[in-house]
């Protein structure tokens, strides 16, 4: 027995779409549905890791200014562009005690 369609039956679900088949309508249009319902949580999550590691990168910022901490451009390019929240967390816990970058950053 074959595995997938064969071009028989694709030439037939062709037909019956341009024909606007109403069974073959609503399972394209439950397809459709469902496609960009996972698409939306899919953008939904990766949009709130973004801003979680965003937020946790200028709260170390703030913590190192609130300290007197001085922060090179390319410092704050670095935290700013670390989209790893273990390594976010791991320099705020630093970042509490820290009287200079180098206590804060991994080398």
């Amino acid at each position: 027995m074959a595995e997938g369609p064969t071009r028989a039956d694709v030439a037939v679900a062709l037909a019956l779409e341009a024909k606007g088949n109403p069974a073959i309508v609503e399972m394209k249009e439950k397809s459709r549905r469902r496609g960009r319902a996972e698409g939306r949580a899919e953008g939904l999550a990766e949009g709130r890791t973004a801003g979680l590691t965003e937020g946790s990168a200028k709260a170390l910022l703030t913590i190192l200014a609130a300290r007197r901490v001085e922060v090179s451009e390319a410092a704050r390019e670095r935290i700013l562009g670390t989209g790893d929240s273990a390594t976010l967390d791991r320099w705020l816990a630093r970042a509490g005690t820290a009287t200079s970058l180098d206590d804060v950053l991994d080398s």
